[in-house]
C-alpha cells in the first residue's frame, strides 16, 4: 500500500500575511474596497482547507495560486457588475455586449453578423452556416476536403487570393470570439 504524506497542522496565523497581502494588491488593482476583498480571500483560505491535499503541493502553493486566481476573478465579476448595475441596459447596448445564455434564433443572428461583418466575410459566414460538409477523412495520397475548399469554391475564390482568404478568416474569427459565440452560449 502506498504511503500518504501526513497531513501538516495548518494555523491560519501562518498564512493572515499571505491572504492580506494579496488582498491588498487586488484592492489596488481594482479599485475595491480592501475589507471586502480580504474577507473573500478568508474564505478562500477556509475553501483550501478543505480542498488541501499534501500529496500535490505545499498548503503554501496551493493557497497562493487559488488567492491569486479566485481573488483576480472576484474583482473583475465584482466590478463588472457594478458597472453594468449602475449602467443599465442601455450600456450594454452601448458596449455592444450581448448577453449570453438568452435565446436568439438564426435569423436574429444573421441580422447581427450582417451588420457586424463585412459584405465579404457574411456571405463566407453563409456558406459555412448552409453547406453541409462532408466529414474529413484522411488517407495517405489524397487531398482531404475542407471547409475552405467549400468556401473558396462556393464564392469562386481563386488560390491567388490568399490575402483577401486570410483577411475573411480574420474578421471572422474576431466576429465569432467576441460576439458570436453569445449567440451559441446557452
Amino acid at each position: 500500500m502506498a504511503k500518504q504524506k501526513k497531513r501538516p497542522k495548518i494555523k491560519l496565523d501562518d498564512y493572515i500575511d499571505m491572504v492580506r497581502e494579496r488582498a491588498w494588491y487586488y484592492a489596488k488593482k481594482s479599485g475595491m474596497e480592501y475589507r471586502e476583498i480580504e474577507a473573500h480571500g478568508f474564505w478562500i483560505y477556509c475553501f483550501c482547507l478543505e480542498r488541501f491535499n499534501p500529496s500535490k503541493a505545499s498548503f503554501s502553493t496551493f493557497l497562493y495560486q487559488n488567492l491569486s486566481a479566485r481573488l483576480r476573478d472576484y474583482c473583475f465579476q465584482e466590478t463588472q457588475k457594478t458597472y453594468l448595475d449602475n449602467q443599465g441596459e442601455e450600456a450594454m447596448k452601448a458596449l455592444n455586449i450581448i448577453p449570453a445564455r438568452v435565446d436568439h434564433d438564426l435569423a436574429e443572428f444573421h441580422q447581427y453578423a450582417s451588420d457586424y461583418l463585412s459584405p465579404l466575410a457574411y456571405k463566407v459566414l453563409v456558406v459555412i452556416l448552409e453547406t453541409q460538409f462532408k466529414p474529413i477523412i484522411r488517407q495517405k495520397e489524397r487531398q482531404v476536403e475542407t471547409i475552405i475548399h467549400e468556401v473558396r469554391r462556393g464564392l469562386g475564390f481563386k488560390p491567388s487570393d490568399f490575402e483577401k482568404v486570410r483577411t475573411v478568416w480574420d474578421e471572422l474569427e474576431h466576429f465569432w470570439n467576441t460576439r458570436g459565440a453569445a449567440f451559441y452560449a446557452r
